[in-house]
């Protein structure tokens, strides 16, 4: 038997640890690990400027005349480039009234004599309104103008049926200012009389007709008309 002899080298045994390092998500590792979260970013509107007022001025004559024209219009501007428009509370009857100008205009008659009161015009730009102070205009009537008017004529000789006028009485003359509609008379009671001057006529258009009166009272149709302007 063959006998073997020598030194035995064992086999190393080798051994591999692995090491893991493992980080628990939502743990109490460190906090620089964890995702940041950042909120929407929030926009708030733009501040709404301030309104300003429209500001109106004028003064208005108080004092009217009949016959003759009035005419009052205000002042007005707006800060913020708004267009204005104007108002009016108690116009007179007689008055009109441009809301995009605020004139007020009018020729009061006489019949319109009398005073108009609270009287207010106001600027608007649509969101506020800026109003002047109440006024009044007062209406007068116009003073009368007395004037002369002479007329003339020819004494008739015939009556209306064509025969011969023997008992001419005199005449009366009849006026307005309205042609063939005579509100006034004057009676004249002397047949001889060929002229005669109208007083206290007032302006403007006067119409003037004739009739001849006999001695029982009866009249003949009217003259041709006559109108004339009294100045």
């Amino acid at each position: 038997m063959r006998t073997v002899t020598g030194s035995w080298i064992p086999f190393a045994c080798v051994s591999v640890v692995l090491a893991a390092s493992l980080t628990a998500c939502g743990g109490s590792g460190d906090a620089s690990s964890t995702a940041d979260q950042t909120a929407p970013p929030v926009t708030l509107p733009a501040p709404v400027p301030a309104n300003h007022a429209p500001t109106i001025s004028g003064s208005a004559q108080t004092k009217a005349v009949s016959g003759t024209a009035y005419s009052f219009k205000p002042t007005a501007a707006d800060a913020d480039q708004d267009a204005v428009t104007f108002t009016i509370a108690n116009k007179p009857k007689w008055a009109a009234f441009n809301a995009t100008t605020g004139l007020l205009s009018g020729t009061p008659a006489a019949a319109d004599a009398g005073t108009y009161a609270a009287i207010e015009v106001a600027a608007t730009d649509g969101k506020d309104v800026t109003a002047l102070p109440t006024f009044a205009i007062t209406v007068t009537a116009a003073p009368a103008v007395s004037k002369s008017v002479s007329i003339s004529w020819t004494p008739p000789t015939q009556n209306d049926d064509g025969s011969t006028l023997t008992d001419l009485a005199g005449y009366k003359i009849h006026y307005g200012s309205a042609s063939k509609s005579y509100t006034q008379s004057v009676a004249l009671t002397s047949a001889g009389l060929t002229r005669y001057q109208l007083d206290s006529l007032p302006s403007g258009k006067i119409f003037i007709a004739m009739t001849a009166v006999n001695a029982q009272g009866a009249e003949s149709e009217f003259s041709p008309e006559l109108s004339v302007t009294v100045n």
